[in-house]
């Protein structure tokens, strides 16, 4: 990687920079080049790292940073169904040394342990392994390779990618059932719903496969590329950023979204706490999206806090399309919103046993439930079972200008999340300035002062809340004025701004510790 010009709190002129200079017409000029994994890109987006990705890359490249992103993609999919919006698809060669005759994966020999062996392993393959995409107008200082496995981290075995069920309306028929409920989320019999969640394994049964098969391609397609950091977003890219890193000698970031602690309420899978726990115990640095996940890194990983960086995610406020209300919805309904999925991490059971509490007071209220996950059918039936189906609306995963439509029909936002690193819903939501009531065990409640905020398991607080808005105009229109005033001051320019301060903490680290080996050389040398 060529030396560039320093920023100007460098200490040292002869350091490496991601920093960009000036064209004559003053746009920024690229560089340097940061290679990043990712498992979600949109289109292809499965949740809110996708939307962070997207806005972060975004604002890399008006600071003049190129980016090759590496990103996972369905296999059994065409190159088209993967590529991001605006990007043209070119192949790369590349193929797996075997199947797996139980899980039918591809098996792969062991990591490269150096570019020469990656790259002789690339020239032995004759079939397609991933696609490479060369960003066109809209991304063009990225290039995206798309590795062929389908990481569904959220889903469970035999789902579809969407969950399988859309624009469903709980019926009084639908067989009653429960989901994992914790103290305060009663039933309408006074009983807390109860359930076993699908164990880790049923989980993850094809997961590691996947993961392990993204690891060895992302290591191929980053082999003869030049980059000055490598950086990872979430468990799933570790694995492939820390053999990246190790075999390039370039800096590994690890960037933390969400870890497993938290994605499971504490029902962790063993395997990947470890894979995590390596990780960031070998970052060079670690971002995390929040303070409260800070903690959980230090606290629960053991993590050298001194590494840790918190950098908050942010939005790209859009004020296209005019408000446009679902077709099945009555106009003088208020309708209460929930975008997020259907685990326990999200707390759909608190939404549902607060929504019950909201209708004793206020019948002409809708609930929709916006979403996919492995909790869904029991989230669907515990509605049923709570005797509030008849108002409450699953229209499955939305996207795009169906996302847009639900923020701008709704009333009120609700995020009652049990442990939430972020929840970047809560900000899209502002920006549509739409009220918005978070949980105080989220990361985002830290950088929103003008929303409502309430324990998750408190559901007496969260209805009074949510009746509140409902009833008192004023009130929602303060929420959506200094809300929506405050969400447009969390830009994705000031995160990538301070992003680029972590690269360049790195690169002028690893400039210091190249000239202190070898002047320790040349010492030994003399003597």
């Amino acid at each position: 990687m060529k030396s560039v010009r320093p920023s100007s709190n460098s200490t040292n002129s002869n350091s490496p920079s991601v920093r960009s200079r000036k064209n004559d017409d003053g746009a920024a000029k690229e560089r340097s080049r940061i290679l990043m994994l990712g498992w979600a890109f949109p289109a292809h987006l499965t949740g809110g790292v996708g939307t962070a990705c997207q806005g972060l890359c975004r604002a890399l490249g008006q600071l003049g940073v190129g980016i090759d992103f590496i990103m996972s993609g369905p296999g059994e999919a065409s190159a088209d169904d993967a590529v991001p919006e605006g990007v043209d698809a070119v192949a790369l060669a590349g193929k797996p040394d075997s199947v797996d005759k139980e899980t039918h994966a591809p098996k792969y020999g062991r990591l490269a342990d150096s570019w020469d062996a990656a790259l002789e392993h690339a020239r032995k393959s004759d079939e397609p392994m991933a696609s490479s995409f060369v960003a066109s107008s809209v991304h063009p200082h990225m290039e995206f390779i798309r590795i062929n496995v389908g990481l569904q981290p959220y889903q469970r075995p035999g789902e579809s990618a969407e969950g399988g069920v859309a624009g469903t309306q709980v019926g009084a028929g639908t067989q009653a059932g429960a989901v994992p409920g914790h103290a305060g989320a009663a039933s309408h019999e006074g009983q807390t719903p109860s359930a076993t969640a699908p164990t880790a394994e049923e989980r993850r049964r094809d997961l590691f496969a996947e993961v392990d098969c993204y690891t060895h391609q992302a290591i191929q397609a980053a082999a003869g590329r030049e980059f000055a950091c490598v950086h990872a977003h979430d468990w799933m890219t570790f694995q492939a950023g820390m053999a990246i890193a190790e075999a390039s000698g370039k800096p590994f970031i690890a960037h933390v979204h969400s870890t497993e602690y938290e994605r499971t309420v504490h029902q962790i899978d063993e395997r990947i706490f470890e894979i995590e726990r390596q990780a960031l115990m070998k970052a060079d640095a670690v971002i995390a999206v929040s303070h409260m996940a800070r903690e959980v890194l230090i606290r629960r990983y053991y993590i050298d806090e001194s590494k840790i960086t918190v950098i908050y995610n942010a939005v790209d406020c859009n004020d296209s399309n005019p408000a446009m209300r679902p077709a099945n919805i009555v106009r003088d309904e208020k309708i209460v919103l929930f975008m997020g999925r259907m685990t326990l991490q999200k707390g759909p059971e608190y939404f549902l046993a607060a929504a019950r509490k909201v209708l004793a007071v206020i019948r002409n209220v809708r609930f929709i439930m916006a979403g996919t996950g492995e909790l869904l059918e029991k989230t669907m039936a515990l509605a049923d079972q709570l005797g509030i189906a008849d108002r409450v609306l699953f229209p499955g995963f939305l996207r795009g200008d169906e996302v847009e439509r639900a923020f701008r029909s709704a009333d009120l936002y609700v995020m009652p999340s049990v442990s939430d690193p972020f929840g970047i819903a809560a900000l899209e939501a502002a920006s549509f300035d739409v009220p918005v009531l978070v949980s105080r065990q989220s990361g985002v409640s830290e950088v929103m002062r003008h929303v409502l905020k309430a324990d998750f398991w408190d559901i007496d607080d969260m209805a009074d809340k949510i009746a509140a808005v409902l009833r008192h105009p004023p009130l929602q229109a303060a929420l959506r004025k200094h809300g929506g005033f405050e969400v447009r001051n969390l830009r994705w320019s000031n995160a990538a701004r301070q992003v680029v301060d972590v690269y360049q903490s790195m690169l002028s680290r690893q400039t210091m510790s190249s000239r202190e080996a070898a002047t320790k050389r040349q010492a030994g040398n003399s003597a």
